[in-house]
């Protein structure tokens, strides 16, 4: 990027798909590339443009939009699609294909309170250490207001941290002070197990592997 350039920053959230259109025809994320696509496209070849977005975990994300469209009908939702083959993977090549100059970078919802500082610093295009300026906000909700005041001050006698040191940093003080409703997601669909949220989220782990050899994309992770 030449020297007067600059980065600006666009947040869509419906980028890919709106809430329900998520599972249209029966497919995760039918057509999830089109719109970046046209958004590329759009800003011309000599702008350097880079896509940001998190990924989720499908039992979680079926359980959150069960409760957006306010029904507890699964297969309703999802137009009879299995949620055992729901994979980022296949998305994220789909995009690679449209989109084949655009760099990628992810991050599991799952760890974005503690990959929070790496997320910021990395989008702002710096490097090294990230500064502590308000960098404990993510996690700050998980805890009571004297031990988030305890973790800011923590982390105020120090210049800066690497943000690999400060993810552990978060985590360590939610799984010691936060409350195990604020810090564990309870996922809730109808007629599933313990079983069936375990075997989802294996399969997602596996997939976010399958994910990170795919060529321009990088996955953040504390």
């Amino acid at each position: 990027m030449p020297e007067t350039g600059h980065r600006t920053f666009l947040s869509a959230p419906d980028l890919m798909a709106t809430p329900a259109g998520m599972f249209r025809n029966g497919r995760f994320l039918h057509g999830a590339e089109q719109r970046p696509a046209m958004l590329r496209r759009s800003l011309g070849a000599d702008t350097e443009v880079e896509i940001y977005f998190s990924l989720r975990n499908p039992a979680s994300l079926l359980d959150a939009a069960l409760r957006h469209a306010k029904t507890d009908d699964l297969r309703e939702l999802t137009g009879g699609l299995d949620p055992f083959t729901i994979r980022w993977s296949g998305v994220i090549r789909r995009l690679r294909e449209a989109c084949p100059d655009t760099p990628f970078v992810l991050w599991l919802k799952e760890e974005q309170p503690y990959i929070w500082p790496q997320l910021m610093h990395f989008a702002a295009g710096l490097h090294g250490p990230v500064l502590t300026n308000g960098i404990a906000d993510g996690v700050s909700r998980f805890l009571r207001p004297e031990i988030a005041a305890h973790l800011e001050a923590y982390l105020k006698k120090y210049d800066n941290y690497e943000p690999e040191f400060l993810a552990r940093v978060f985590e360590r003080f939610t799984s010691k002070y936060a409350a195990h409703d604020q810090a564990v997601e309870v996922i809730q669909v109808p007629g599933w197990t313990a079983q069936t949220v375990s075997e989802i989220t294996e399969a997602y782990m596996a997939d976010i592997q399958e994910i990170s050899a795919i060529e321009d994309v990088t996955i953040l992770s504390g």
